[in-house]
């Protein structure tokens, strides 16, 4: 079917006209055979519903143009049986769908427009189904969509037509005198969505036709029936439906008002909605008089529409008493968004309707409220809709009429509360009295006795407890009172008194029945009376006497709290002064600065309750843990000092920002809120702190901003703004104002970036000078920065950060113009100074900004001393050297010199902030836990390596500069950790990495003198020193230190067994990381001096080796397995340097005898049982012999062969054994047998297994007896293990251990590979090309084996059958297609081996022909893929090696298939070039044919240029929009690499850069 229809939707036109008939009539046969019983409809739905869908795309092709009779041919159909009739329904909503719907992308408008037009001349026909029924609603659904077309008037009459004959049918089925909202709500399911699908076809024909039926007399009488219609079903009790209506009511009555409010401007009245014209015959001329006609024709319908949405008024956000669903009136708990639309929309709608005839409005609605009165409607839905419908116009009459109008609903409402009795009556009434005079301020203010009597009747509902009135009462006083409060001040006629005071007298019984929060609420609005007070004796007295019951409660509660303090701690005593705070709040929410004098008097007492609840709540959360916070004693306490921090920051934000306010409350809070927010636990801190704060300093908010925007521009506004201007004046003006400090220090910063040569030099200069004098009025050079940084605020730690960031910017680029004058050098070196201060900051991000200069700066003042005898290497360094300081001699030299002098005492302290401050090298496995324990690092931090590498470059550079101070300053110190003075942990390793890292920048007499009391001092407090943390610490760092100078141990033999001696002294502390480091330490010197300890040293009886390997089970004892493997490892290192072949064999049997006895007894237990091996304990023990073994094998190489000889076939037949325990588990297990540790144990012995046997064979020289000896009881052993065994058996190490073979014995193992094919090649390719993620270990060692084979053993590859080499062709395409780099690398080496070695065979055409094509085009894939970026070097290097390749001649049979290719081509490059213009076209069709053809003749003619191939290829990647976007310094790692190794070398040329541990030399250590 799927087929079918892609042939149809896709290819329709191409097919033979037989064939599309036959495929048509077809597919209509079957529709009809299905649809024409009622058994197989059902049972057949779902294959004839996809029948129909064919069908439809077919009419979308062939109808109206080809198929004429498709409408007609429906309708006939139709008429044979209900099932084909409902069927046919179904095809038209489809094609009613796709036409309109679903064909936008797929079809033209100028299809789309012929199926509409047909669609449209067949609605006479559709109109014919719509007093059936069972088809009713869909024919309106389809009414409807037709109904929302909109073409103009082409189309007027055949709508004209459609209404008339609609409404004709309409009436025979629902009359017009049918009460709607009753049949809706007894109707069916159908019924219902009848009456749903009659409103959306009103309102969308109304939409897009209404002007049609206005344009003739017997037209407007079947408007009105519709919209008659319209209104009695807005009735209905649906909210889906009467959304449906009102948005068209609100859209027509826009509409009209618009017309009616805009004929005095026609410009503004045309086409809206297309309502305007044309009129009814016998209209006057001119606009007024149509739109005059107009509201005549609609004024019968928009005054039923007014009724409508009196009745209906939906809910407004004020009113807060509803009715629930049980017919209780209680109060709203929770908003209903959908009604507070619906209330906009419908109170827009009644505003319109109101404008239109403010008569009739007012007419209907008075005519309803007395229905209330005289109780023909009462219904509290009746007075709650009248009412808020009356509430919503307010403002949309003239004042005179809304004058008349508010006097008698007003009247009529207070009347009805007096005559209604019942409780609930009487709430409803309240409520809506309360909404109604709340909307009306304008009313209120002009009519004083109406808004006292309304103000008076709000302080009787304050008494009403019905739940919600109190609410409602206290939120309408409110907004009365912000809308009329001028009138409460002042003494109206008729009274003796302004309202205020007569309201302030009798408060107490005025709120005695409030809620506090009513209260708050009540407090607010009087506030906002007296805040309307002109007189400020008067403001003051009314403030005092409003205020007089919180303080009298607030004054007894402090006179308590004076004689007992616990007082205060009572939870009711507790909630008493909470709302006492809160009252406070809400008077000054309103008053804002007249609240001064309260504020005033609580202030003090108010800032002594919060530190002492502060304290209460810090002791029970330090005392009661984490959920004490969670507590509601807690809760409460909190509540208290948060409201009193909203107190202050409500009345200082109010308040007018005049300075003697800010005097009077900020200093007594900095210690009372600020110093109790910085003691307190994070748990008890109040985040309302912050907001208040921000809130105190916003006040300077312009100034602020301002700079803010400044900075944002100085790094791109032109420079005569900044230097030609009075701006940097002016900006240093502000930097000693604290508020503005920090942004003006960035934006000297950003001024201090700008680099223009020495163009504005003198206005650097003058800022410079400015801003130091100014920095040491503000930061006296005599303070402690780092202390200073360490208790400052944020805003004076990022004042520092800030200062680092200017100096460091403004050295960078400036600091040679401070150079060139001597007045000027004083501030330079002031500016050095306190950058070097700021650098002992303990901040990770401020040292980092200070030590990337101070690298930058040293390197290049070493540069310029050590390039001084070569001057063309020394000029132009960051423009340091010139000009000098007058009186300079001529000549580099000289001016090296003398700036080397200049910056010789900051070079100085700069040297003792490396030391001080060196950062933890790799090596040092002891740390300081943030506890103060000593302990063994568990993750290297990244950040502190790469720390240690500048820092440790720059100690180099400064040792440089001057040896004898650096090792001074180094000595000095440790003398101070040797007497005490200085004796800290931090101290000792921070020098002694220091000393570590310097490895190699002296000379070697100066180092030897220095090293010998650096150790000799370290080895002495190693034994001064008592605890086992502190010999921890010593231990860690003799470690380190020795290991960092091997060129001096080799001279020092006594010095060299003192500290191997004390290595395994180490080895013996059980403290975390000591053995680890003590066994690391041994390695690498070790490696560094081997010889030293196989020969006779002075003064000694045996070369150190033998002594070693007498007390090798005493050293070893206390280690654990995986350091007693590191320690063979070294042991090995010290045999393989002796000479002497006896003597080696002698050593090695003893370094083995332990693991060897061991492993003897193993065997000799498993010869009597076998079952013996399959202890997890023998297991264990059979790896650790292993695992020694392997170690000693990586540094003896071929001088271990008579060891592994000894196990090796032992070994072999422990291996085969514990591989079939493996397989069975797996096998009997399942897969998940696989993750249990038994067989985990099992798989690591076979793993080690052949990592030693790897191992060996890798390391011994290349000596053939020794493959022959290993490699035959492998293959059985090994190789035909791996073929047997389930996949998730099978070791990965066995495919590395052939690649190694292979690699080593290269073609010797020629006759071998057939075998090793077998084996593994077919059984890998399985596990590995499921998927990209399963087993990955095997994936890259499998194409690491198959390189192998093609490098040495290429012959036994074209000895493989052609399915056998496609096999092997597909796996290296799928290895390069792989997203993984490593396996893609691999992949595309072995690639060019393979292109190279048959280009050289005697099948290079059967080859190439096969396979050229697919390489090119797979190589290009991967190319232009952004995925394989890393693999670009590779990919170039294939394509070259290709396009060579059809130049060469090599190819001596066409690459092409005569068969199929017509065009004799030339020769092969001429095939390949048009070959490759195609691909690339067709792969960027962005790119023209131009562009693709200059690409690829570039291709060819830089062929053999590397360098040019690769650079036409990367040009053409990047220009690609695929690569333009992305980050492509993959492209370019080649050159990456070759400027690191640049940097390497130079790096070389500079003792102690490269550490002497990581210089892989052959140091003769004789």
């Amino acid at each position: 079917m799927l087929v079918l229809e892609g042939v149809i939707k896709y290819r329709w036109n191409a097919l033979p006209v037989e064939q599309r008939d036959g495929m048509k009539n077809y597919i209509s046969e079957v529709i009809v055979q299905l649809s024409s019983n009622e058994a197989s409809f059902r049972s057949e739905r779902l294959y004839l519903n996809k029948l129909n869908v064919i069908l439809v795309q077919i009419v979308k092709h062939d109808w109206p143009a080809k198929w004429t009779s498709f409408i007609p041919d429906l309708v006939a159909a139709a008429k044979t049986s209900e099932t084909i009739c409902e069927n046919c329904m179904s095809i038209l909503k489809l094609l009613s769908e796709e036409v309109f719907d679903f064909s936008r992308g797929e079809m033209t408008l100028q299809k789309i427009k012929e199926l509409k037009q047909s669609l449209n001349r067949h609605l006479e026909t559709l109109l014919k189904f719509f007093p059936v029924p069972a088809y009713r609603n869909l024919t309106l659904q389809c009414l409807t969509e037709v109904a929302v077309l909109n073409f103009g008037d082409f189309y007027n009459v055949q709508y004209v037509k459609m209404y008339t004959i609609f409404i004709g049918q309409l009436q025979a089925i629902l009359p017009p005198s049918t009460n709607i909202p009753e049949a809706y709500s007894s109707g069916s399911g159908e019924e219902q969505a009848f009456i749903q699908n009659l409103a959306l076809f009103f309102t969308s024909f109304f939409k897009f036709h209404i002007r049609v039926l206005e344009s003739a007399p017997e037209l407007v009488a079947l408007l009105l029936a519709g919209l008659e219609y319209l209104i009695n079903i807005s009735y209905v009790d649906d909210t889906e439906v009467f959304k449906v209506c009102l948005d068209y009511w609100n859209s027509l009555v826009l509409e009209l008002f618009d017309a009616h409010h805009n004929s005095d401007n026609p410009a503004l009245s045309v086409g809206l909605m297309g309502l305007q014209m044309p009129f009814l015959p016998g209209m006057v001329d001119g606009l007024g008089s149509q739109v005059m006609q107009r509201r005549q024709l609609y004024s019968n319908p928009m005054s039923k529409l007014r009724g409508l949405m009196i009745n209906r008024m939906a809910k407004p956000e004020e009113v807060l008493i509803v009715e629930d669903e049980n017919g209780n009136i209680v109060r709203e708990t929770m908003k209903d968004n959908d009604v507070l639309v619906q209330y906009k929309i419908m109170r827009e709608t009644l505003i319109y309707l109101s404008h239109l005839d403010h008569d009739d409005t007012e007419k209907q609605m008075l005519r309803k409220l007395n229905k209330q009165l005289s109780g023909e409607e009462w219904a509290w839905n009746n007075l709650n809709t009248l009412c808020w419908a009356i509430g919503s116009i307010s403002g949309s009459m003239a004042e005179d009429q809304e004058n008349r109008f508010l006097v008698m609903v007003i009247r009529d409402l207070l009347n009805l509360c007096e005559i209604t009795k019942g409780k609930d009556n009487k709430a409803v009434i309240a409520s809506n009295i309360m909404y109604v005079v709340g909307q009306y301020p304008r009313f209120l203010r002009a009519h004083w006795k109406f808004l006292k009597t309304v103000v008076n009747k709000l302080f009787e509902f304050m008494h009403e407890t019905h739940p919600g009135v109190q609410d409602m009462a206290c939120d309408t006083f409110l907004k009365i009172v912000q809308k009329c409060k001028r009138k409460f001040v002042i003494v109206q006629v008729g009274e003796s008194e302004p309202f205020v005071s007569e309201l302030l007298t009798g408060l107490a019984t005025t709120v005695q029945d409030l809620e506090p929060h009513q209260i708050h609420s009540f407090y607010e609005s009087v506030g906002n009376m007296i805040q309307a007070e002109s007189d400020p004796q008067k403001r003051d007295e009314y403030l005092q006497r409003l205020m007089a019951l919180p303080n009298q409660k607030w004054a007894e509660i402090i006179g308590q709290a004076r004689q007992s303090v616990e007082f205060l701690k009572d939870p009711g005593v507790i909630r008493t002064v909470l709302n006492i705070l809160q009252t406070n709040t809400s008077a000054a929410t309103s008053l804002g600065t007249y609240f001064l004098s309260q504020i005033s008097l609580i202030f003090l007492d108010m800032l002594n309750v919060y530190r002492m609840y502060s304290e209460l709540v810090s002791t029970n959360i330090t005392d009661g843990g984490p959920y004490a916070s969670k507590t509601s004693f807690v809760k409460l306490l909190r509540s208290v000092k948060r409201e009193t921090l909203k107190l202050i920051e409500t009345f200082l934000d109010k308040a007018e920002d005049q300075p003697h306010i800010g005097k009077q409350f900020v200093p007594p809070m900095m210690e009372s809120v600020l110093g109790d927010y910085a003691r307190n636990v994070p748990d008890a801190r109040e985040s309302e702190v912050l907001s208040l704060f921000a809130t105190i300093i916003n006040k300077q908010d312009l100034i602020r901003a301002t700079l803010s925007a400044l900075h944002a521009y100085l790094s791109w506004i032109p420079l005569g703004y900044i230097f030609e201007s009075p701006l940097l004046e002016t900006l240093l003006k502000f930097f000693p104002v604290p508020a503005y400090r920090n942004l003006t220090l960035q934006c000297l910063t950003e001024v201090a970036v700008l680099n223009f040569g020495d163009f504005y030099n003198v206005q650097y200069v003058k800022m410079y000078t400015i801003f130091i004098g100014q920095l040491q009025a503000i930061l006296p050079p005599s303070t402690n920065i780092p202390e200073a940084y360490s208790s400052g605020s944020g805003e004076e730690q990022a004042f520092i950060q800030n200062l680092a960031l200017f100096f460091t910017s403004f050295f960078k680029f400036h600091i040679r113009v401070l150079e060139s004058a001597p007045e000027l050098v004083a501030l330079l070196l002031a500016g050095l100074e306190y950058l070097i201060n700021i650098s002992y900051v303990d901040d990770t991000e401020v040292f980092k900004v200070c030590l990337d200069y101070w690298n930058s700066l040293v390197l290049e003042l070493f540069d310029a001393h050590h390039n001084s005898d070569n001057p063309a290497l020394s000029v132009g360094l960051m423009g340091l050297q010139m000009p000098f300081l007058p009186g300079m001699v001529d000549g580099l030299g000289s001016q090296v010199m003398q700036r080397r002098q200049l910056y010789s005492n900051p070079m100085s302290k700069l040297r003792g902030l490396m030391i001080n401050r060196m950062a933890k090298p790799e090596e040092v496995l002891i740390v300081e836990d943030e506890n103060g324990n000593i302990v063994r690092e568990t993750m290297k931090d990244n950040d502190v390596l790469v720390q240690y590498k500048i820092m440790r470059e720059t100690l180099i550079y400064l040792s440089h500069l001057d040896h004898d101070d650096t090792e001074k300053q180094m000595l000095r110190k440790l003398n101070k950790q040797l007497s005490g003075e200085e004796w800290a942990w931090n101290n000792l390793n921070t020098l002694c990495w220091a000393i570590g890292s310097i490895s190699g920048s002296m000379a070697e007499d100066q180092e030897n003198r220095f090293l010998v009391m650096v150790i000799r001092d370290l080895l002495n407090l190693c034994e001064i020193t008592k605890g086992k943390d502190n010999k921890a610490v010593i231990a860690s760092n003799i470690m380190y230190v020795v290991g960092q100078y091997p060129r001096f141990l080799r001279a020092h033999w006594k010095f060299l067994k003192t500290v191997v001696n004390k290595l395994f002294e180490f080895m013996h502390e059980t403290h975390p990381g000591v053995q680890d480091m003590a066994c690391d330490t041994f390695l690498k010197i070790v490696q560094k001096c081997k010889r030293k300890f196989v020969i006779v040293q002075v003064g000694e009886s045996e070369p150190f080796v033998s002594e070693l390997l007498t007390g090798l089970a005493t050293t070893v004892q206390d280690l654990e397995p995986h350091q007693i493997h590191s320690f063979y490892e070294s042991v090995g290192n010290m045999i393989q340097a002796e000479s002497d072949p006896q003597k080696r064999d002698e050593y090695l049997q003893r370094l083995m005898a332990l693991p060897n006895q061991k492993w003897a007894e193993i065997i000799g237990q498993a010869r009597q049982s076998v079952e013996f091996l399959k202890d997890p304990g023998v297991i264990r023990t059979v790896l650790n012999i292993l695992q020694t073994n392997t170690s000693a094998a990586t540094s003896l190489g071929t001088y271990f062969l008579s060891q592994i000889s000894l196990i090796f076939l032992d070994m072999l037949n422990v291996y085969r054994m514990y591989s079939e325990l493996v397989s069975t588990n797996i096998t009997d297990g399942g897969p998940y047998a696989s993750k249990t540790s038994f067989v985990k144990l099992l798989r690591s012995v076979k793993r080690e297994t052949l990592k030693l046997i790897e191992t060996f064979l890798d390391k011994a020289e290349d000596q053939p007896h020794i493959g022959k000896q290993f490699v035959p009881p492998m293959m059985e052993s090994v190789l035909g293990d791996y073929a047997r065994n389930v996949p998730d058996a099978r070791e990965s190490e066995v495919l590395s251990l052939f690649a190694t073979i292979i690699n080593k014995y290269k073609a010797t193992m020629l006759e071998d590979v057939p075998h090793i094919f077998e084996a593994v090649f077919q059984c890998t390719l399985e596990m590995i090309t499921k998927n990209f993620e399963d087993y990955p270990e095997h994936r890259l060692k499998f194409f690491s084996l198959l390189r192998a084979i093609a490098t040495f053993c290429f012959p036994a590859l074209i000895k493989l059958s052609s399915q056998q080499l496609k096999l092997v062709m597909d796996s290296i395409i799928w290895a390069f297609r792989h997203t993984e780099r490593n396996i893609a690398e691999t992949g595309l080496n072995l690639l060019l081996e393979m292109l190279k070695n048959f280009q050289q065979s005697e099948f290079c055409n059967q080859f190439f022909r096969s396979y050229f094509m697919q390489i090119e085009q797979e190589i290009f894939a991967v190319l232009t893929d952004t995925f394989h970026k890393p693999g670009f070097k590779l990919h170039v290097l294939v394509l070259q090696h290709l396009f060579c390749l059809v130049e060469s001649g090599s190819l001596t049979e066409p690459l092409w298939d005569a068969a199929t290719v017509p065009y004799p081509y030339p020769n092969n490059a001429a095939f390949v070039r048009e070959y490759t213009i195609k691909l690339l076209s067709s792969s960027f069709p962005n790119m023209t044919a131009a562009e693709v053809t200059q690409f690829v003749n570039g291709l060819y003619e830089s062929r053999n240029d590397p360098s040019g191939f690769k650079s036409n290829i990367r040009d053409f990647l990047v220009q690609s929009k695929e690569f333009s976007a992305q980050d492509n310094k993959d492209l370019y790692a080649e050159e990456a690499a070759a400027q690191r190794e640049r940097e390497r070398q130079r790096m070389l040329s500079i003792p102690g850069l490269i550490a002497p541990n990581e210089i892989q030399d052959e140091m003769v250590d004789s």
